[in-house]
């Protein structure tokens, strides 16, 4: 209630605020594709092949763990992923009905693909890859229903890469139209199954409503 760390479940996240902070223990980061080298490139860069920093990690990235040195960015890889990680886990094929994923196919084109690409493989300096992404690839669909209704802000990483703003879907999609999106994402790019229910969009578009 209070927001005290549960010392049982280190490093396992938990929805503290808007977005979620993610399973960071290794098996959660394996799962969700990344290996050492890439922990690396993120936490120096704010970008991976995983996707890029946002929310409450954006200002980490940018007020602080980019100005590490290699040695402790591997230090720190290290201590995420243990002295023997985990193999990153394979994307796993598409598993859902192609027609039940149509509506979302449909949404997907619409909205999404002028930037994050046709089949999901992302676009240079515009806007991350859906395929294989860190945020589609996570069991929870919190943060991924989070980023399509409120949208992510224009973000300048260091060097000279940049990625534009994203717009939130809040007004101009309803629940259903946004869990068949979030269902066509996690199923097509994420190896996930296509669970998401209008309920749980619904629910979140209104704790943000709230303020939350």
């Amino acid at each position: 209630a209070f927001g005290r760390l549960d010392a049982a479940k280190p490093l396992a996240g938990a929805a503290l605020g808007r977005v979620a902070a993610p399973d960071i223990t290794p098996a959660g980061l394996a799962a969700r594709g990344w290996t050492g080298a890439d922990l690396q490139t993120f936490f120096a860069t704010g970008i991976a092949p995983q996707g890029s920093a946002y929310g409450e990690m954006f200002p980490v990235v940018h007020l602080s763990s980019q100005y590490l040195n290699k040695a402790d960015l591997a230090a720190m890889s290290t201590y995420l992923l243990g002295d023997q990680p985990p193999q990153p886990q394979p994307l796993k094929p598409v598993s859902a009905d192609a027609a039940l994923l149509k509506p979302g196919r449909q949404h997907y084109l619409a909205v999404c693909a002028g930037c994050h690409g046709r089949d999901g493989e992302g676009k240079p300096h515009v806007a991350v890859a859906m395929l294989g992404n860190s945020t589609v690839r996570n069991a929870d669909p919190h943060n991924l229903i989070v980023s399509m209704l409120d949208g992510i802000e224009a973000q300048k990483f260091p060097g000279l890469e940049s990625l534009q703003d994203m717009p939130g879907f809040a007004s101009r999609m309803s629940d259903a139209e946004l869990a068949d999106l979030a269902n066509y994402l996690r199923a097509s790019y994420g190896g996930q199954p296509g669970d998401v229910s209008a309920d749980k969009v619904k629910a979140l578009r209104a704790e943000a409503g709230k303020g939350h």
